[in-house]
């Protein structure tokens, strides 16, 4: 994503937006999965953290930050921050998904305080 050159170019202008709704989708899927030990937490939150890297990245290119603002992403969102909050120990590193162009989104943070997706306020 941040590759200058040609490569980095034809990559941004071409793959991008696929890049990052496929990895969301792997995100959501990485963040509903239960882990009982904890090499299998920490390997959920390696994965869940490289894909979150790839959304800050993003999120510094002005002309990428619309791959991280769709339909298919905007219902992504709420469901990975209820999953991070309902599933990951409670000592486990923060994934930070809030921090990117995606929790820029006020439509996005408002879907996290209502129905089944609602955080519990501690």
């Amino acid at each position: 994503v941040m590759a200058e050159g040609e490569t980095g170019i034809s990559f941004r202008t071409g793959f991008a937006e696929r890049a990052c709704s496929e990895c969301l989708e792997i995100l959501l899927a990485n963040a509903c999965r239960m882990t009982t030990r904890e090499s299998d937490e920490l390997e959920k939150l390696t994965l869940s953290r490289s894909i979150v890297s790839l959304c800050f990245a993003c999120s510094c290119i002005p002309p990428l930050r619309g791959c991280l603002r769709n339909v298919t992403v905007n219902a992504i969102f709420p469901k990975v921050i209820k999953f991070e909050e309902e599933l990951h120990t409670p000592l486990a590193e923060d994934v930070m998904l809030e921090q990117t162009w995606l929790g820029r989104s006020t439509e996005n943070l408002l879907q996290c305080f209502v129905g089944e997706r609602q955080l519990i306020r501690h």
